[in-house]
């Protein structure tokens, strides 16, 4: 280090020699930020989220306890480039040589600012010293990008490309995700159900997919089969328990409410297994088993809920909205004994949807006859909208602050379709479609309604019998909640299976 009269250059000063050692040590503490990196990326693979929280903490506390670590400060004189004692030494000599020079200016009537201090021995002012510290400041540069660059980049980039690869896909639900579970149990669709994408009816309450199929589509398996569909079906990749008119709490118009799904998912799961361990793979094994799920993909799989709107429905049928809104605490008590059933059978991932804007869809307004000042910029019902919106808040508060914790190794993830549809109502127009009021099919229910004819596009319409989205319209939504953005950790459908720790 610097001396006052002819010592060595700051090259040879053990200057280098910290830089070093500070180099090592950012080295060290890279690779083990890495190996817990990769720790908590198996815990995470396993579902092991006890663990995987307990790791975070122990980063949290370490990260502490490493802030206060201090450098004492007569190593710090001794360290740094240029002597501090030597250096203090200096600026006294320079500021007693500037005020005796700033009095003579002042004494011979003139004044004038010395910019430069005298010239000095010391390696620090010198420009030979300079020159020697630029190497050193560009280790020091290095050093820190190496610190907070790294590291970052190592975190920042935890499971960016990985996907979840989820084998197969359970549903449960109503007529908007129903794929052919009442048509097989009760009801012969009428022709125009599934013309534009099937050609002929499908099971769906739509002119095509629903949005469970675009789902399937996006973590590329195939349509799901309705779970009392048995002609021709294959449930290797999944099976849906959804059934048109369904509720979540004892029924009402349908039979099959979530808890009697529920049941079905678990007689499917025994009878599937034991049926697939049974038949040995060999030549004499006739090939239902391909047609079997595989046991290990229960608890690998994704489950998905798209179920409530028609409690909610049903329930301003007979009664007003202080009352439907009474009923939503058990309404929601029911559908969490139903995902802790599903927990204690092995499921881990769930994807959650809320109820989607009641108050908008035709049908409910055309049977209500609400007052022009009942509805609201959209021409949809408030009253209806309103009491959706709290269901929809105490779902989201339910699976936040009981669900998660009552489920540790669950990932549970919530999706705000309410959000997406009424965006799309708000902007039809802009998006392609005609007055979200009119719908398509007038003879596509039990009933037929005025001027029950199909229309010529029903790509332009969002409702496509005054009830159930049109099949464009299911894509738009889909499109919307698939990537992440309405969803609550903010992750794509295929990273559905990842662990976010929630402050």
């Amino acid at each position: 280090m610097a001396v006052a009269g002819g010592g060595r250059s700051l090259e040879q000063t053990p200057t280098w020699a910290v830089a070093t050692f500070c180099f090592g040590l950012v080295l060290i503490s890279i690779i083990i930020e890495y190996i817990i990196h990769l720790v908590g990326k198996w815990f995470k693979k396993k579902q092991k989220r006890a663990l995987y929280e307990a790791l975070e903490k122990i980063k949290s506390v370490g990260q502490s306890l490493i802030s206060d670590i201090c450098i004492p400060e007569s190593v710090a004189n001794t360290w740094h480039p240029c002597n501090k004692e030597r250096e203090e030494e200096l600026n006294k000599v320079a500021t007693t040589d500037q005020e005796e020079t700033e009095s003579e200016h002042r004494r011979g009537g003139s004044f004038r600012r010395v910019l430069a201090a005298a010239a000095s021995t010391d390696k620090c002012a010198a420009q030979a010293g300079m020159d020697s510290v630029k190497p050193f400041c560009l280790v020091i540069m290095v050093l820190v990008l190496g610190l907070t660059g790294i590291p970052m980049a190592v975190m920042c980039d935890v499971d960016s490309t990985e996907k979840c690869e989820f084998p197969a896909l359970y549903n449960f639900g109503d007529s908007n995700s129903d794929t052919g579970g009442r048509y097989a149990a009760m009801t012969e669709f009428p022709p125009q159900n599934g013309e534009t994408f099937f050609g002929h009816p499908s099971g769906r309450f739509s002119d095509g997919r629903v949005i469970i199929d675009f789902i399937a589509e996006d973590l590329k398996l195939r349509y799901l089969s309705a779970y009392l569909d048995s002609i021709g079906t294959s449930f290797r990749q999944g099976a849906n328990f959804a059934f048109g008119g369904s509720t979540i709490r004892p029924p009402n118009y349908s039979p099959f409410h979530i808890a009697i799904q529920i049941s079905q998912f678990v007689q499917f799961k025994s009878r599937t297994m034991a049926l697939y361990h049974k038949l040995t793979p060999n030549r004499k094994t006739p090939p239902f088993r391909s047609v079997l799920p595989r046991p290990r993909d229960f608890s690998r799989a994704l489950y998905t809920f798209d179920i409530g709107q028609n409690d909610l429905a049903y329930g301003f049928k007979h009664s007003n909205e202080e009352k439907v809104r009474a009923t939503i605490p058990d309404i929601l008590d029911q559908f969490s004994q139903a995902v802790q059933q599903l927990y204690k059978e092995g499921a881990r991932f769930f994807w959650i949807h809320n109820t989607g804007p009641l108050g908008c869809l035709p049908n409910r307004i055309i049977y209500s006859q609400p007052k022009p000042s009942d509805l609201d910029q959209n021409g949809c019902m408030k009253s209806h909208n309103e009491v959706a919106q709290e269901f929809n808040k105490q779902l989201k508060d339910r699976i936040m602050s009981q669900l998660r914790v009552q489920l540790p190794q669950a990932v549970l993830t919530y999706v705000d379709v309410y959000a997406v549809k009424y965006a799309l109502i708000s902007n039809a127009k802009t998006q392609g479609f005609v007055d979200p009021m009119n719908f398509c099919c007038g003879s596509c229910m039990k009933e037929p309604l005025v001027n029950g004819t199909v229309c010529d596009h029903p790509s332009l319409h969002i409702s496509w019998d005054g009830t159930h989205y049109s099949e464009a319209a299911n894509f738009w939504v889909a499109s919307h909640i698939l990537n992440g953005s309405f969803s609550d950790p903010p992750l794509p459908i295929h990273k559905a299976c990842q662990f976010v720790i929630i402050p």
